[in-house]
């Protein structure tokens, strides 16, 4: 897996699945002082050439509170409220398919034995997409991008119709062998390549990071990578803002010029991919 990747680079790569990740993460944010509040929505914001004033609400007591800051960065993901709130767009290709991800526990080690498989895509007359299998070979997910006859309208949408006996269907025939399996989860979501026209409103004081400021399917790894890049870029410029180092235009000026053609970039990079592994009906 890490084969040659010492002359490139003075970290290693590792498979780690969001279930994993994402409490290390949450327990490293606490102890660096962050403040995560959970079943919390944002239900308005308002900026101005001090700062942002955002009202939030606890989805589970009801209780509101008014919060002021002088930076607020948008990660809302992919269907950005503040993204569309600010009107700023999306440009690149629009929606390729609504697709999904099945989860599942089966005991396929057999097959990967030996072999380090980081994606393991399939290509068939019923399902295109591809695989994550953790390294015993005993739980993962299968995408699927497209189903049913390749370059039909209707192929593009396996989501939208899904259910359990379908979705096991399709993991039988991406599986191509009879083997015993459980679903544990299915999540439906829509493949995107776009880009957002800005990254920073004209107050510069809301910032678009991650999935609101560039939407990606997920070939080639490119999306949680391109967004700890913008969360690396803004996190040194405000500091050195924040404690008096560095003027505002450090962050409102440098931070889109220096990010957004790499969101273009991956952008187009993924697009590619998406063509060439799954989807060669929309070439050209």
């Amino acid at each position: 897996m890490n084969e040659g990747i010492e002359k490139l680079s003075p970290v290693v790569r590792l498979f780690l699945t969001q279930q994993m990740f994402e409490p290390l993460l949450r327990e490293k944010s606490t102890s660096g002082g962050a403040d995560l509040r959970f079943s919390t929505e944002m239900i308005s914001f308002a900026a101005d050439s001090g700062g942002v004033t955002a009202l939030v609400r606890n989805t589970e007591t009801g209780q509101k509170t008014i919060i002021r800051a002088q930076y607020m960065v948008a990660c809302d993901g992919s269907r950005s409220t503040v993204r569309k709130d600010l009107g700023i767009q999306m440009k690149g290709h629009g929606v390729l398919s609504h697709s999904l991800t099945i989860y599942f526990n089966m005991d396929v080690g057999k097959y990967v034995k030996g072999k380090y498989n980081g994606v393991i895509y399939v290509n068939n007359p019923t399902v295109r997409g591809f695989f994550r299998l953790d390294k015993s070979g005993r739980e993962g997910f299968l995408v699927v991008n497209t189903a049913g006859e390749q370059g039909s309208k209707e192929s593009r949408y396996p989501a939208d119709d899904i259910t359990d006996e379908r979705a096991a269907e399709l993991l039988h025939a991406a599986i191509g062998a009879d083997v015993d399996f459980k679903i544990t989860l299915i999540a439906k979501w829509q493949a995107v390549c776009d880009v957002a026209e800005k990254y920073v409103d004209p107050t510069g004081r809301i910032l678009l990071a991650g999935d609101s400021a560039h939407t990606v399917t997920p070939h080639g790894g490119f999306g949680g990578n391109t967004g700890v890049h913008d969360a690396h870029n803004l996190a040194w410029k405000l500091a050195l803002v924040l404690n008096g180092k560095a003027g505002r235009e450090l962050v409102t000026e440098t931070y889109e010029q220096e990010r957004r053609p790499i969101g273009r970039k991956t952008v187009a990079q993924v697009f590619e991919r998406y063509i060439k592994r799954t989807a060669p009906e929309f070439a050209g």
